[in-house]
C-alpha cells in the first residue's frame, strides 16, 4: 500500500477507538438511566408516599410522564449505540477492503462526505456504514434479530413494569396505608365536629382570665390608694 494509504488506515483504526468508547458511554449511559428508573420505582412502591395516595391523578401523570421521557432519553442513548457500533464495524469493513491487495483503491469514491455518521470521511467509507448498518436493522423483515435488540428491549419491559407496578400501588394502595388514611380521616372529622365545643370553652376560659385579670388590677390600685392616703394622713398630723 502507498503511503496515503497507510495513513489513512491509521486514521481509520484511531476513528475505531473513538468511536467504540462512545459506543460504551452510550450504552452505560441507557443502562444507568433504566437502574435508576427501577430503583425510584422499587422505593415508590415500597413505601407509598400518602400523598400519592390522597392525589391519585395527579401522581398517576406524574409518573407517566416521566416514564415516558425518562424511556425516550433510554431509546436515544441506544439509538447512538446502534450508529457508533455500526459505524465501528463499517469502518472494519473498509479496513478489510483497503487491505486486500485485489481492491482497486483508485476506483474508490474518495470524494469527501458531509452527511453523517461519519463527515469529512470519504463517501465509500460512508458507503460501507450504510451497507452494514442494513444488515443489522432492528426491523428488517426476515432479516436475524441482532442481539443488541433483546439486551434493548429488556430495558424497556424493565421499565414498563416498573411503571404499571407504580400505578397499580397508587389505585389499590396496600391495606395497611388505607387504614392509616381512614384512621387519619376520623380523626380530622372527630377534630372538626370539637372543634365549636373547643371555641366555646376557649372563650369561656379567656373571659375568666380577663374577669381575675381585671379584679386583681382593682386590688392593686386599692392598695397603691389605701398606701398613699395613709402616707398623707402621717404628713398631715403635727
Amino acid at each position: 500500500m502507498s503511503d496515503e494509504v497507510n495513513s489513512f488506515v491509521d486514521e481509520l483504526r484511531a476513528e475505531i477507538q473513538g468511536i467504540e468508547s462512545y459506543h460504551n458511554h452510550k450504552e452505560m449511559m441507557a443502562w444507568t438511566a433504566t437502574a435508576l428508573f427501577l430503583a425510584g420505582g422499587a422505593a415508590f412502591v415500597s413505601t407509598v408516599p400518602r400523598v400519592a395516595i390522597e392525589h391519585q391523578m395527579a401522581a398517576t401523570m406524574t409518573i407517566v410522564v416521566g416514564a415516558i421521557a425518562i424511556a425516550f432519553f433510554v431509546y436515544m442513548q441506544f439509538e447512538r449505540r446502534w450508529v457508533a457500533s455500526d459505524t465501528s464495524d463499517g469502518l472494519r469493513a473498509t479496513l478489510t477492503k483497503l487491505c486486500d491487495p485485489s481492491t482497486n483503491r483508485a476506483a474508490l469514491d474518495w470524494t469527501v462526505s458531509t452527511d453523517d455518521p461519519v463527515p469529512g470521511l470519504p463517501k465509500f467509507v460512508a458507503q460501507e456504514i450504510a451497507s452494514v448498518a442494513k444488515q443489522k436493522r432492528r426491523f428488517r423483515p426476515g432479516a436475524h434479530r441482532d442481539r443488541r435488540w433483546w439486551s434493548e428491549a429488556a430495558s424497556y419491559t424493565i421499565m414498563l413494569l416498573t411503571c404499571l407496578n407504580m400505578l397499580l400501588v397508587i389505585w389499590n394502595p396496600p391495606a395497611a396505608e388505607e387504614k392509616k388514611i381512614d384512621a387519619m380521616a376520623a380523626r380530622l372529622s372527630e377534630l372538626t365536629a370539637a372543634l365549636p365545643a373547643m371555641s366555646t370553652e376557649f372563650r369561656t376560659h379567656l373571659t375568666e382570665i380577663e374577669a381575675r385579670l381585671q379584679a386583681r388590677m382593682l386590688e392593686i390600685q386599692k392598695s397603691h390608694s389605701l398606701a398613699l392616703q395613709g402616707t398623707r394622713d402621717k404628713a398631715v398630723r403635727p
